[in-house]
């Protein structure tokens, strides 16, 4: 029974924690890139964005998301584009355009990704401020939108750029680095081989020396040391003579 129990807590469990997460307030994220729930664009302005974001998208992978919405509320606009950065943005770099109908102080923008987070951090901040500075000088909100939208498009594309010319300046770094390591390696074994072959010469010219020096020696047979046999004052018989015709006395 016990085990039985366990078994559906463990299978109600991940269902539970689903159903817990929050979703997002403002449903799923349009394929257009343009959230405008009230309608307050005009179509021309809708199409042009549209057409616009989708094609840098697919061709640059710069992910720029345009929101209007009637009113923030009392979240502070830029929290609002970061939830929406958050819960809609994709790639390594993207960005969210907000405007609100009820203000007349947008857009604002947020940057989002992981690219934010590399050496192009300091420089995004200044970036935006350009951005929303030459698009509050725009004659009307769409035209400003628009601004908005098309030049962070643009910083996108921009970033990403820089991003990609630095992987590949830091792969061609590498591989230069491991030629160079490669190289001074067969420098080193063409200096061993080298060394090795200058030695053979020496080397024979001491041993042709060496021979030299045993051919110019006295030429002589080693001394004899002459030994008795069986303690003989001389070996031999010399004066020693046998006599065959006598006869051995009789018995």
């Amino acid at each position: 029974m016990m085990k039985l129990i366990l078994l559906v807590i463990m299978l109600t469990l991940p269902l539970q924690l689903v159903r817990a997460e929050p979703a997002f307030e403002y449903g799923v994220r349009p394929l257009t890139g343009v959230f405008d729930p009230e309608r307050s664009l005009s179509p021309e302005l809708t199409r042009q964005l549209t057409d616009e974001l989708s094609k840098v998208r697919k061709r640059d992978l710069a992910d720029v998301l345009v929101v209007v919405l009637p009113s923030t509320g009392e979240v502070p606009p830029d929290h609002l584009a970061q939830r929406f950065s958050d819960a809609w943005g994709k790639g390594p770099l993207h960005a969210v355009v907000l405007d609100a109908t009820n203000r007349t102080d947008g857009p604002w923008i947020f940057f989002g990704g992981e690219v934010i987070y590399s050496d192009h951090n300091e420089i995004i901040p200044q970036m935006a401020k350009d951005i929303l500075r030459r698009s509050h000088q725009e004659p009307d909100r769409e035209s400003s939108l628009r601004a908005a939208a098309f030049e962070v498009s643009d910083m996108l594309r921009y970033l990403l750029g820089k991003v990609q010319t630095q992987g590949e300046a830091f792969r061609t770094n590498r591989l230069q680095n491991e030629l160079d390591k490669e190289r001074e390696k067969r420098i080193r074994k063409f200096a061993l081989y080298g060394g090795a072959a200058a030695l053979l010469p020496v080397i024979g010219i001491v041993a042709l020396l060496i021979m030299g020096l045993l051919r110019r020696r006295a030429r002589h047979f080693p001394p004899i040391l002459w030994t008795r046999r069986f303690g003989a004052p001389y070996a031999g018989g010399n004066d020693a003579t046998l006599d065959l015709t006598r006869r051995p006395p009789s018995s």
